[in-house]
């Protein structure tokens, strides 16, 4: 059987003033049929190489890729951006940070000492004081809040709302992809802040392959997430 197997190159083109990605003369699009378009060319970038790798698979565990972001900018945020401002915001109300446990005291501590200073820093720097709970019951944050967070995602375009979507749902915590946004935080301790329960037990009882598999893919998909949004700081 002949091994002559025709390979494809992809490149990034320029179109007025979006990137695209092309292959073949066939300019790669998103599920729903619209180009795959981004106006930062490190997006672009991030894209091609994800699609120049597409040899090496993800891992099953792994929800985050470059193309994914960019196909839900496109194809849903781009269409109602309100209607996903409001999604994020309103995971406010079950926010991890929020939720600290009474026990063990130890475990407490280090709550204390990893999500105290995330939520004073949203604090100082939006003047957004969400409550907290060391109960199971869940919490409703102040209307004032929620406006206020909503104010801020309001200035994002639909590539940064789509990553901070994204994190939000592998993180639990609008906060922490918040703070990984502003780097108050890399992706390292957005992780160890999202999983801290978890690490927690690890150190207690030890761990399982299975687990680790898990874990090891949350933190990638983290990192990915932190890539592009600080590819989104440069067009």
């Amino acid at each position: 059987m002949s091994k002559d197997v025709k390979k494809f190159t992809a490149k990034i083109i320029k179109k007025e003033n979006n990137f695209l990605i092309k292959k073949n003369n066939e300019i790669f699009k998103t599920p729903e049929g619209n180009l795959l378009s981004s106006p930062y060319r490190k997006i672009a970038q991030l894209i091609l190489a994800e699609i120049n790798q597409n040899n090496k698979k993800e891992g099953k565990n792994n929800i985050v890729t470059y193309r994914r972001i960019t196909n839900l900018a496109i194809d849903k945020i781009n269409k109602d951006k309100n209607y996903f401002i409001k999604k994020i915001v309103n995971q406010v109300h079950s926010d991890t940070l929020c939720y600290f446990t009474s026990d063990p005291k130890d475990l407490l501590q280090q709550q204390i000492n990893s999500w105290k200073p995330l939520l004073e820093w949203i604090n100082n720097t939006y003047m957004i004081k969400l409550s907290y709970t060391c109960s199971l019951k869940k919490i409703i944050q102040d209307k004032k809040n929620v406006q206020s967070l909503n104010d801020i995602l309001i200035t994002y375009d639909e590539y940064k709302l789509s990553c901070i979507s994204t994190l939000c749902q592998v993180t639990g915590s609008l906060v922490i992809s918040l703070a990984l946004c502003d780097s108050r935080i890399n992706y390292e301790e957005a992780f160890r802040a999202s999983k801290l329960e978890e690490l927690y037990q690890l150190s207690k009882w030890g761990n399982d392959s299975e687990a680790s598999n898990r874990r090891e893919a949350i933190c990638t998909d983290i990192y990915k997430a932190s890539r592009y949004l600080t590819a989104l700081k440069v067009k």
